[in-house]
């Protein structure tokens, strides 16, 4: 009988050291609910950090974006400017400027043309008056190479006068061909650019889009957290 007391007494007093030693189960509940509570408000607090950072992304990107419209708005205006300017100097040229030059390059040349004619007649009638007529012979070859050598001069001026429309008609002609060059080139400098700015308008839009999905996708988590805390 004292052996099964003795027993008793030690189940008891085992029992009393457990109850001791380990915490109870409401006591239990409690932490783990606190642990839950402070790693739903750190979960809570990292969602709204990452949403304020998603706006400011976005409005980063707004600001680049629409930096980015402005110049190649400002990048086509020039485009069409520089067209224009193109335009006005080739039928400044084709209209004014080449026909002018080209009648004062006939004109000139009919001059060259008309001193020939004029100092050949001359000569012509300097030699049949000579011809008919008894002069001194020194006399009469003085004037008539003074004819002949105002007549040759003619001839080579004539000649250079023509050398030197050929060179300038064919100049007219490269001009020409530059300024179609320069036409073509300014147009499709415009054509690209306003393709680029379909394209890119294309880009920002997407761009816009993805960045206003991604804000609402956490501004949705976040909700969900706050829900998810109330409820707890």
């Amino acid at each position: 009988m004292q052996a099964l007391r003795l027993v008793a007494g030690g189940l008891w007093l085992a029992s009393v050291c457990a109850c001791a030693s380990t915490p109870t189960g409401s006591e239990g509940k409690a932490s783990g609910a606190s642990e839950a509570s402070d790693e739903a408000a750190e979960e809570l607090a990292e969602a709204q950090h990452e949403l304020e950072l998603a706006r400011m992304e976005l409005l980063i990107t707004e600001l680049r974006l629409e930096s980015e419209r402005i110049e190649r708005t400002q990048e086509l205006e020039a485009a069409r400017e520089r067209l224009e300017l193109v335009e006005r100097k080739r039928h400044l040229f084709e209209m004014r400027e080449q026909p002018r030059e080209l009648a004062s390059l006939e004109l000139s040349l009919d001059r060259a043309r008309y001193s020939v004619e004029d100092d050949r007649a001359e000569l012509a009638e300097l030699e049949a008056m000579y011809a008919a007529e008894e002069f001194a012979e020194m006399t009469k070859e003085l004037v008539l190479n003074r004819g002949r050598r105002s007549l040759e001069a003619s001839e080579r001026s004539l000649k250079l006068r023509e050398e030197e429309n050929r060179i300038r008609e064919a100049e007219l002609v490269f001009e020409e061909e530059e300024h179609a060059r320069s036409m073509k080139d300014a147009a499709q400098d415009l054509e690209q650019k306003e393709r680029a700015i379909q394209r890119a308008e294309l880009e920002a839009k997407m761009e816009r889009m993805k960045a206003k999905q991604e804000l609402e996708d956490l501004e949705k988590e976040l909700e969900k957290l706050k829900k998810k805390g109330a409820g707890a």
